[in-house]
């Protein structure tokens, strides 16, 4: 599998952890984090109020199912708490000359050399 494709998703690894970002560190509504990252402009009629699959991302996450070589991190909490558990590790995996980037590509760059 290509690096960076998480496995039986629809997003890449480094996608699905941006989104994370934006919504559970940045705390932009689940609306906004998928109008950033989401290719798809059809959407159904429950998305017109959030993204459900952010919290499901964020619960695998955490488990290590969509970042691998992350471990895994306490799941308690909100999901937007755990999320941020899972970024901030994600981060961690970014290369140390994009220290004084944003946190954004940080876990994008982490997230595509980590899974």
């Amino acid at each position: 599998m290509p690096r960076g494709v998480a496995y039986r998703r629809l997003f890449t690894a480094p996608a699905i952890v941006l989104a994370l970002c934006l919504w559970a560190v940045e705390q932009q509504p689940a609306r906004k984090a998928r109008d950033a990252v989401s290719p798809h402009r059809h959407i159904g009629a429950v998305a017109g109020w959030g993204w459900t699959s952010l919290v499901r991302w964020a619960r695998d996450a955490a488990r290590g199912r969509i970042v691998r070589k992350t471990r895994p991190v306490a799941r308690d909490g909100d999901p937007r708490a755990v999320a941020r558990r899972v970024v901030l590790a994600v981060a961690a995996f970014a290369p140390p000359g994009l220290r004084d980037a944003t946190l954004r590509e940080q876990v994008f760059a982490g997230a595509a050399l980590a899974a």
